[in-house]
């Protein structure tokens, strides 16, 4: 398989979530300390988050990838997506965009609801009335974008540090797989939001498990969507002068 080739419909969601997990028991400690770092980088760093995110992606599915061909691994790896900073800051600033739109539009209601406290008699029945359906819509758009982001950008984080591709060639290969696999990516999308509530209930302490198991999740649809075929035997025949006849 060359670099531009790629399974189609090869992601089996619940066989992701399951792999995922035996993946991330396989080091657990290392990814639990990889989750909560990432964590602490991109939630304490306000706006300056959206920027590292897409290299600090890049990194830790570099560390999952190396994970799961045996080699070494160690925290300090997640740092290697700084290799691809800038073309792995934009994909990740157009990853979250549908986040940050919905960020900055619950920032604005804040505004306008504080404005209201102050001015109680400005906000009328209707006005409220609009307020709170432009909220439900924003909600749907949001989610609905970062479905579509996902399957469209999910792949090339890994594709990055796999390929060592260009800015658009990568963004294209990785829409074209996760396209091809959209279905199965999509009911990825869904069980890992049911993870990710699970977590949330769980006193906040479960969101630093499933987290991890998102991103080993998400490497495990990456590997059946771009096999690792220099880790594959090599089964071609031998050349005619290998034979010999006694």
């Amino acid at each position: 398989m060359n670099s531009q080739e790629f399974q189609r419909s090869a992601v089996k969601p619940v066989e992701c979530m399951s792999r995922g997990w035996s993946l991330l028991m396989e080091n657990f400690g290392l990814f639990l300390g990889i989750g909560f770092l990432a964590f602490l980088l991109l939630a304490c760093t306000l706006v300056i988050g959206w920027f590292l995110f897409g290299p600090i992606a890049v990194g830790i599915y570099y560390v999952y990838l190396r994970q799961m061909r045996g080699e070494e691994v160690g925290i300090g790896m997640m740092f290697k997506g700084f290799n691809w900073f800038l073309p792995a800051m934009v994909v990740g600033l157009v990853f979250l965009l549908p986040n940050i739109l919905g960020q900055v539009y619950r920032l604005a209601l804040r505004i306008a609801e504080l404005l209201a406290i102050y001015n109680p008699n400005e906000l009328t029945a209707g006005a409220a009335l609009m307020i709170m359906l432009l909220g439900l819509l924003v909600s749907f758009l949001t989610i609905v974008g970062s479905i579509l982001a996902h399957v469209t950008l999910i792949f090339a984080f890994p594709l990055f540090s796999e390929m060592n591709l260009g800015l658009m060639e990568t963004v294209k290969l990785s829409a074209r797989a996760g396209w091809a696999n959209a279905g199965g990516m999509i009911l990825l999308v869904i069980l890992e939001g049911l993870a990710l509530l699970v977590g949330v209930l769980a006193c906040l302490v479960g969101i630093f498990v499933a987290i991890p198991l998102i991103w080993a999740a998400n490497t495990v649809a990456f590997r059946m969507v771009f096999p690792d075929t220099a880790s594959q035997p090599n089964i071609a025949p031998p050349q005619p002068d290998q034979y010999s006849f006694q």
